[in-house]
């Protein structure tokens, strides 16, 4: 992101950047220049944000440090291997209870739905660690295939009864501390034969994942927030009052700003348009956080508050009570999508190919992981929703090409790592839905697709290494949930391994949809990139009263360019901040 407090114009940040001389041709091993600034922005023996720091003509990128599972500080938790060869009942490496689905009436390999004997082995183990505070389970596939859906396990579910429709068809892990594991990718199958089910008909897009990692959100009551924060600066906040609270807690941090002028500075240099309508009726933030500290009515948390609290807005809190420390692992998920894709179509049939063999969801979750997981023949594979602080690392999607790969949907402080997608979804790794403070590192795709910027406000989020397609028409969002992305999108070092583009519109003139604010694009290199000028889009706006444009924007890129055609140092900015705040690179992300 760009904080708030340090706007300024795109023509200066790219009359900085060359002013720095940063071309392909001299500047191959300098710092880049929103580097510096960051190193030079931090408050002296932290990292956050120096409020006092003068930034001059150039935005102070986001620290997306933080970003994974317990914020990027310990690894992922290494369990014992092969289970089916362990003596005991107890994983030696985690103290966790391994309940196996053969023990239970699933077997490998045998042409029968393991189905029900799957949901009998989530059963119990919900039922130990529900029984024994602190306890954690593992659920253990051996190598083979298992079938997870049939023509069995559909024919008794109506598809006209919503609720059967959303629980029955589903496999459902709702308790903490649980893992679900195979004997490794390629060795251990689960096989979605049949299709889901949406829980609408006449929405495409409500078919459940068939495997979901999720709790629902407990409302609960609201607390104000009565400080004002400067985004990045501080870790701790002022309540009315902290005596629903205790350390541990996890905490939501939730506004809707209607001020108009809050809201202008999160499209800038861009004026608010009128079918945004999402939008103009306010912008929607949350941020999860734990608390580590309570003093009085003064909260501190273990990570930075990533967005300025003004008092003119209503800032609350509530306590959030979701999943922890539950994991999918080292095995393959196969769906039966065979047909060619089309976007928001039916098959004759009445396959929905948006979401027909919807795998995987985290939902309202912490601290959490997918790891080693091939999905194949998918139409949706890996969904993150409203879940904070978690990983995905070393993920393989390939087969027959589908819809959406790996999304951030309305998350905050999630990083994916080393995310091949092989098989050309439509919609290739990104964000979503209020997501932000997101990073997407070493990802790559096909160079005949793009990443994915599904709009409802997504903000302040990071492409980090990354290696792709750079095409049209591969963002979602409907006209009312435009921009697909507000301010503060970052692609640092970004490759573009297909065609070379030019005058590409980020704000697309005659056309409903495609609306990106001005993202950075550092280093990006490969083939080359040249974006549209942001002078004609604000004329042709303006022409057409969508926006009031009465000082039309300066002719220069709808993007913000540094060493276009060269990668900058340091290679990785994710990587470089976490090693900047821990003093050194956790071995787990080198």
């Amino acid at each position: 992101m760009t904080n708030n407090y340090c706007v300024s114009s795109v023509a200066s940040l790219v009359l900085l950047s060359a002013s720095f001389g940063l071309s392909a041709s001299t500047e191959a091993h300098k710092n880049s220049v929103y580097w510096d600034a960051y190193l030079e922005s931090r408050s002296a023996g932290t990292d956050l944000y120096d409020s006092s720091f003068l930034p001059g003509n150039i935005d102070i990128l986001t620290n997306f440090s933080y970003a994974g599972f317990e914020r990027g500080e310990k690894p992922i938790p290494t369990l014992t291997s092969p289970f089916n060869q362990a003596k005991s009942d107890f994983d030696s490496a985690t103290g966790y209870k391994v309940f196996k689905v053969d023990d239970y009436g699933a077997a490998a390999d045998n042409k029968k739905s393991d189905k029900q004997a799957i949901k009998k082995t989530i059963k119990a183990a919900e039922d130990y660690v529900s029984s024994n505070k602190g306890a954690g389970a593992i659920i253990y596939f051996s190598a083979g295939r298992y079938l997870i859906n049939e023509k069995s396990d559909m024919r008794f579910i109506n598809a006209t009864d919503k609720d059967a429709v959303a629980n029955e068809q589903v496999i459902k892990i709702t308790k903490s501390n649980i893992i679900l594991r195979g004997a490794g990718q390629g060795e251990t199958e689960l096989f979605m034969s049949e299709s889901l089910y949406p829980i609408d008909n006449s929405k495409m897009w409500t078919t459940p994942r068939i495997l979901s990692f999720s709790v629902k959100r407990a409302i609960s009551a609201q607390t104000p927030v009565t400080s004002e924060v400067i985004s990045g600066t501080t870790k701790s906040l002022q309540v009315k009052s902290s005596d629903h609270y205790k350390v541990a807690d996890w905490i939501r941090l939730n506004s809707v700003i209607t001020r108009h002028e809050v809201i202008e500075k999160e499209v800038a240099p861009y004026k608010l348009e009128k079918s945004w309508t999402a939008l103009n009726s306010g912008l929607k933030i949350h941020e999860y956080h734990q608390i580590k500290s309570i003093t009085k009515n003064k909260l501190t948390f273990y990570t930075p508050i990533q967005v300025n609290i003004e008092s003119e807005d209503s800032w609350s809190i509530e306590k959030h009570q979701p999943l922890e420390n539950v994991g999918l692992e080292a095995l393959t998920i196969r769906g039966n999508w065979q047909d060619k894709f089309k976007h928001h179509h039916r098959s004759a049939d009445g396959t929905i190919h948006d979401s027909a063999w919807s795998l995987v969801v985290f939902a309202n979750v912490v601290n959490s992981w997918v790891r080693k997981v091939t999905f194949v023949d998918f139409n949706a594979a890996l969904q993150l929703r409203d879940s904070a602080y978690s990983t995905v690392k070393d993920i393989t999607l390939k087969g027959n090409s589908g819809h959406l790969s790996l999304q951030f949907t309305g998350s905050f402080n999630n990083v994916s790592i080393n995310v091949d997608d092989q098989s050309a979804t439509w919609h290739a790794p990104g964000f979503s839905h209020a997501s932000s403070s997101n990073v997407h590192f070493k990802t790559q795709f096909k160079g005949d697709t793009s990443s994915d910027l599904h709009g409802a406000q997504p903000r302040i989020n990071l492409f980090d290494n990354v290696k792709g397609g750079w095409v049209y028409g591969r963002w979602g969002a409907a006209v009312s949930n435009q921009p697909n992305h507000l301010k503060g999108l970052v692609y640092w070092n970004f490759e573009n391994i297909g065609k070379a583009v030019k005058d590409f519109e980020l704000m697309r003139k005659n056309n409903r949809y495609g609306r990106l604010i001005a993202p950075y694009m550092i280093g990006n290199h490969g083939a080359p990139i040249h974006f549209a000028s942001m002078k004609p889009y604000s004329d042709y706006t303006h022409s057409i009263a969508a926006a009031d444009y009465q000082i039309k924007l300066a002719d220069q890129p709808q993007a913000i360019l540094e060493s276009a055609g060269q990668p900058v140092y340091p290679q990785s900015l994710y990587q470089a901040q976490v090693k900047l705040r821990l003093g050194y690179l956790p071995q787990w992300l080198k």
